[in-house]
């Protein structure tokens, strides 16, 4: 899931920077130590937003990324919650994480 909103996160960049100026994504046009910068600002404005979530948002995220993945009847009977209220209670987590001005300002650049 992580993954997922990484991924939009840089399509949406993409998006943004084709349509108005310079690329800013990582691609084959940028240098090494360029992309390397963007990875790591990526990185950091993740981290920043992760900081921000509940505790019950870092819980639910890390089990729904680990590998190997997690059965949603373990993800229930851990995180004390129906296995019908694991999706919602991810999408207002990502919600958040979008709401979070760090990853915001990487993307509008």
């Amino acid at each position: 899931m992580t993954h997922n909103e990484c991924s939009r996160v840089l399509r949406a960049r993409k998006r943004s920077a084709s349509s108005s100026g310079p690329q800013t994504a990582p691609d084959d046009r940028l240098a090494p130590a360029e992309h390397w910068l963007f990875i790591a600002e990526r990185d950091a404005a993740l981290r920043e937003a992760f900081a921000t979530l509940s505790p019950q948002c870092h819980h639910l995220l890390a089990m729904l990324t680990a590998d190997p993945l997690v059965p949603c009847a373990e993800v229930s009977a851990t995180l004390g919650i129906a296995v019908a209220d694991i999706a919602p209670l991810r999408r207002g987590c990502l919600d958040a994480l979008r709401r979070c001005p760090a990853p915001a300002a990487l993307i509008s650049g």
